[in-house]
């Protein structure tokens, strides 16, 4: 799985892809909910094997040319080129039931945020991206009442 430099280096090139083609481009984040209980409760074993959950479930869950990636601690993200807004959250809602059943069998109490933003036209930045996915990803925290 990518790293956040590896995460930039993709969305740079889909973002400059875009510009010359057109077409949709989505973007995901997701955090993880209850993770910091779940590493202060069980131990940090237990956290990461949660997050190669995680992994596992995103590389299976995601087309070959989507790009999900670690950008920190609890925070991925899936870079989605040629995805249109309801493409993009038909797969979220997949992956979300897709953690919380994983997570489930492994024992873990732990589910996903997901938030994402779709542009048609490329946007203007890396962080212009990321800040829009970002945002909606809290919406979806603030709505479910998660805590981080």
């Amino acid at each position: 799985m990518h790293n956040r430099r590896g995460f930039e280096s993709i969305l740079t090139a889909e973002i400059a892809r875009q510009r010359r083609h057109g077409g949709a481009l989505s973007l995901a984040v997701l955090d993880l909910d209850r993770f910091k209980e779940l590493n202060d409760r069980r131990g940090h074993d237990a956290g990461d094997q949660a997050l190669r959950l995680l992994g596992d479930v995103l590389r299976k869950g995601t087309r070959a040319s989507d790009s999900p990636a670690r950008i920190g601690g609890d925070e991925f993200v899936i870079v989605m080129p040629k995805t249109p807004a309801a493409d993009c959250a038909l797969l979220c809602c997949n992956l979300s039931t897709a953690i919380v059943e994983g997570m489930a069998l492994a024992g873990f109490s732990v589910t996903a945020s997901i938030g994402f933003a779709s542009f048609e036209q490329a946007p203007d930045s890396i962080s212009a991206a990321l800040r829009r996915a970002d945002h909606a990803m809290y919406g979806v925290k603030a709505c479910r009442g998660s805590r981080a």
